[in-house]
């Protein structure tokens, strides 16, 4: 489902009736703000455009997302999903996913099969908490675009809008995580402010927050914590300016030809770990092992 909008703004449209968007406009979303903290990675992504080794862990975290997505269509049908279309959905999918991003397998079968069990563990509790929480799915993995002015798009997509027992109505984002949630970390995230940003832009009524549904590994299996989060006006704005100055930041950038990179440890991630030396050798110093294959473009 795709969901335009243009606050303010008049569209211009086509034959159709489509919303027309001018080819210089720039598109702005929550990860591409993420990027631009590392203008090397930023770079690579969005301007050469280099291909990325195959990380199994977002491999996975996609094949996790792709099947609740379904899973939400089907409730959202009246479908009952038993446990075995379940994991009959994830497994074909983790399946295709992983020859499709890693044809050279990179990773051996033991990695490959050891990441796909892990993901079913992860999916089945995910699903518990579900029908523990009784909600009613009322949107699945909605894309939308809204011009925040003529010349830069605000795009994204939400996991899903849900209603709970008591009537409200909240904002679900799956996650993924290697740890536990610190105690607050729900009201740091910029995603939650993007998300709830959207829905205002779109004058649709507010949700009363957004819930992180997190997945964490334990020694027997998955830990899933909700966290709820909610924004004020002002943080809804100031993530709006956010926005623009990103934008500013990689124009700037471009106009220097300078992209220098941002080492952290997220880097053990990165899918252009491979070309970055000094991600490399940050990595390296505290030491820290990189979590995907380290392959280096041709350019």
């Amino acid at each position: 489902m795709l969901v335009t909008g243009i606050g303010p703004l008049t569209p211009k449209l086509d034959n159709q009736g489509l919303i027309v968007y001018s080819e210089s406009m720039d598109r702005i979303s929550h990860s591409k703000t993420e990027d631009v903290a590392c203008l090397r990675k930023f770079a690579a992504r969005h301007i050469w455009r280099w291909p990325t080794a195959p990380g199994i862990s977002l491999i996975l975290g996609n094949t996790v997302h792709d099947t609740l997505e379904w899973h939400g269509r089907q409730t959202m049908q009246g479908v009952v999903t038993e446990q075995r279309a379940l994991l009959q959905h994830f497994n074909q999918t983790f399946v295709r996913m992983i020859n499709v991003e890693d044809p050279t397998k990179l990773y051996s079968t033991a990695e490959r099969l050891q990441q796909q069990s892990r993901g079913a563990v992860m999916l089945l509790a995910i699903r518990h908490w579900l029908n523990t929480a009784n909600l009613t799915f009322l949107h699945v993995e909605e894309k939308f675009e809204i011009e925040l002015s003529h010349t830069l798009l605000f795009t994204g997509k939400i996991d899903a809008v849900v209603r709970d027992a008591l009537g409200r109505q909240y904002i679900l984002d799956y996650k993924t995580a290697v740890r536990p949630w610190r105690k607050d970390e729900e009201h740091k995230k910029p995603q939650a402010t993007a998300y709830l940003l959207a829905e205002q832009l779109l004058g649709r009524p507010p949700s009363d927050g957004v819930i992180f549904v997190v997945a964490t590994p334990t020694e027997t299996g998955y830990d899933v914590d909700a966290r709820t989060t909610t924004r004020t006006p002002e943080q809804l704005e100031t993530y709006r300016r956010f926005c623009f100055a990103t934008r500013d930041h990689w124009q700037t950038a471009a106009k220097e030809n300078a992209y220098p990179p941002k080492p952290i440890r997220l880097c053990s991630w990165c899918g252009y770990l491979g070309y970055c030396e000094e991600g490399q050798q940050f990595l390296r110093q505290r030491g820290f092992k990189p979590e995907v294959p380290l392959i280096t473009p041709v350019v």
